[in-house]
């Protein structure tokens, strides 16, 4: 019996198998225009490298486009690339990209920097597997600030998105710090289990604070209570009256000092002729009352 072996006959094509060559742009007149068509069809143009002149529509894998840059203005070469020839067509295409010369950095086993942009807008991610440290840093110009945003959607709109560390979380801002929700609120401090103060608040329930002190304030439509063993106003150096019986205290003093009678040579005297004036501020003692605050 006669094996037969089949294969992809090697096609003459006049270049290598491989080789690496480096980014161009054809047209510098229709640069923005090339740039935005090279991402829509994933392909490039390509100077082959020594000894090759330009490959056209060259196909170029979606992760390897992301890396590579074009050159700027002025220059002939972008991001050096490394392409292979195609086993049937015998044309190149792009497998992989090599760091320009400004884009190493010092780094140890276990770590590595990625940066995207140029010198006025750039983004770096730096991973360290020896201190286990994860940094993202942004920076931007006037006419582009930083932005970083994560969002997160489902279907049924019950998305989560959790942070945990073990002992603190840090974060600072030079101008503004924004929360905002559209229902519910919620921080809560734990001790092993323990809650030690809870801040709540519930659209159209309210505002609820609590605490290990027997401290709560109660926030809601119409009233706010605040709940304590002590309350000050300011430095708390005088006691508050209790409206309500400060007034009952007043009405029987008057009604005493209308009451007074003494004797006098002629007998028992009569009470004060002013008393009538005493029964009009007795009559007004209740407007001292607040319709605002209470107190125990």
């Amino acid at each position: 019996m006669v094996e037969e072996t089949i294969r992809v006959r090697a096609i003459e094509t006049g270049i290598e198998g491989a080789g690496i060559g480096y980014i161009v742009i054809p047209d510098e007149n229709l640069r923005e225009q090339y740039i935005a068509d090279c991402y829509r069809t994933k392909t490039l143009t390509i100077n082959g490298g020594l000894g090759y002149s330009y490959f056209y529509n060259v196909p170029c894998p979606p992760n390897v486009l992301q890396n590579i840059k074009f050159p700027d203005k002025g220059e002939k070469r972008g991001t050096a690339v490394i392409w292979v020839k195609h086993g049937i067509s015998g044309m190149p295409i792009i497998i992989n990209w090599l760091e320009n010369a400004n884009d190493y950095y010092q780094l140890k086993p276990n770590q590595n920097r990625k940066t995207i942009g140029d010198e006025n807008r750039n983004i770096e991610i730096f991973t360290d597997g020896n201190e286990t440290n994860f940094q993202i840093t942004l920076i931007g110009d006037s006419e582009f600030p930083s932005k970083f945003n994560i969002k997160l959607n489902s279907e049924n709109a019950d998305s989560e998105f959790g942070v945990y560390c073990d002992n603190k979380i840090n974060i600072t801002s030079d101008n503004e710090i924004s929360l905002n929700t559209n229902q519910k609120f919620v921080v809560n401090i734990n001790d092993e289990g323990i809650q030690k103060a809870s801040f709540v608040y519930d659209k159209g329930v309210g505002f609820t604070y609590s605490d290990e002190f027997d401290n709560k304030i109660v926030a809601k439509d119409g009233e706010v209570r605040i709940e304590s063993k002590k309350i000050n106003l300011g430095s708390g150096k005088e006691k508050v009256v209790l409206g309500n019986t400060l007034v009952k205290t007043l009405e029987t003093l008057i009604d005493a000092i209308t009451s007074i009678t003494s004797m006098t040579p002629s007998g028992m005297s009569s009470t004060p002729i002013n008393s009538p004036q005493f029964t009009v501020i007795k009559n007004q003692l209740s407007k001292i009352l607040s319709n605002l605050s209470n107190t125990d």
